[in-house]
C-alpha cells in the first residue's frame, strides 16, 4: 500500500510539474524571451525569435547573420552584438586571451573548450543556460512526492472507540 501511495504522489507531482516544462503561455516564456536571440545552426550564426504557438514555444530563423561571438570572426576582430557584424582590427582582444571582452560570456583562455571548463572555446559560459530545468522541476516534483508522502505516511490510524 505504501508503495502505491508513494508512486500515485509521484506521479501526481510530476502531472502537476509537466505542463510547465512543455508549454508556454506567452512568447515571453520562450527562448529569448520571444525577442531576437543570435545563436548558430549548423555552424552558421542566425538570428532566431520565438513564439508561443498553441502553448508550444517555436523558434524560427529570421536571417544569417556575419556573427553571434567574437569567435566567428577573424582573430583580431570582435562580433558587433548591435549589428551581428565583425568589426575592428589588431587592437581589438580575442576569445582565447583569458580576458572577458565585449561579445564573451567567460574566457578562460587555454582552458575555454576543455573538459570540464566552464567556458567553451567561443567563449560562452557552458553553465548558462545550460542546467537543464526540466530535470530541475521533475526532481523538485520528486521531492514534493516525498514530503506528501511522508505527510499521509505520518498520520496514524486512531482506534475505533469503544462503547
Amino acid at each position: 500500500m505504501k508503495i502505491l501511495v508513494l508512486v500515485f504522489t509521484l506521479l501526481f507531482g510530476v502531472f502537476l510539474i509537466s505542463p510547465l516544462v512543455s508549454s508556454c503561455i506567452s512568447d515571453v516564456n520562450c527562448p529569448g524571451g520571444g525577442g531576437e536571440i543570435c545563436q548558430h545552426d549548423n555552424n552558421q550564426p542566425v538570428i532566431k525569435v520565438s513564439s508561443c504557438v498553441d502553448t508550444v514555444c517555436k523558434t524560427e530563423i529570421i536571417r544569417v547573420v556575419e556573427c553571434c561571438v567574437n569567435a566567428d570572426c577573424s582573430k583580431d576582430q570582435v562580433c558587433d552584438n548591435l549589428d551581428y557584424k565583425c568589426k575592428g582590427g589588431s587592437i581589438y582582444p580575442t576569445c582565447g586571451d583569458g580576458n572577458v571582452d565585449a561579445g564573451e560570456e567567460c574566457d578562460l583562455g587555454n582552458q575555454n573548450g576543455k573538459p570540464g571548463s566552464s567556458c567553451n572555446s567561443v567563449c560562452q559560459d557552458v553553465r548558462v543556460g545550460g542546467t537543464n530545468n526540466n530535470v530541475l522541476l521533475i526532481a523538485g516534483a520528486i521531492i514534493i512526492g516525498f514530503i506528501i508522502l511522508a505527510i499521509v505516511l505520518s498520520k496514524k490510524k486512531k482506534p475505533p472507540l469503544m462503547e
